[in-house]
């Protein structure tokens, strides 16, 4: 649950839990959700829990991110949106909002490996800063 990108996977393994025991789905809650769980968190405490340097992690997600697309097979559906095919799966990408249905983007604000795959396609350099990565990833501590 704790690693879940959307709210309905959250809420998916939390309703299993339920099932198991009631008293640890309060617990939970009672806990706060925004304090252990990241699709509950607000990107802006995303970073100020890590203990490495984002400079140096940013670079690593970005390098793993961009191995991954290799495997990927990107169809453009319009102008801006874009479907990307990995091991039966199909992904959304709109890289004018810099969205994919995988809602990593949305949570980490950097390109997920499907975003990557389509920047990938489009010759477009995915470690762009001011334009597909959050501010936060441009500065190091």
């Amino acid at each position: 649950m704790a690693k879940a990108y959307k709210k309905e996977d959250f809420e998916y393994i939390m309703s299993k839990v339920a099932k198991v025991d009631q008293r640890v789905k309060e617990y939970l809650e009672e806990a706060g959700y925004e304090k252990w769980a990241r699709c509950h968190l607000p990107n802006n405490e995303i970073a100020s829990y890590t203990n490495t340097t984002l400079g140096r992690r940013f670079e690593e997600i970005l390098t793993l991110n961009g191995v991954k697309a290799l495997r990927m097979t990107v169809k453009p559906v319009g102008s801006y949106l874009y479907c990307v095919y990995n091991s039966g799966w199909r992904y959304i990408i709109d890289i004018e909002r810099d969205t994919c249905n995988c809602g990593r983007y949305q949570i980490d604000e950097i390109p997920c490996p499907h975003e990557t795959a389509v920047l990938k396609s489009k010759n477009v350099d995915v470690k762009d800063h001011g334009r597909h990565c959050s501010e936060l990833y441009s500065h190091t501590p």
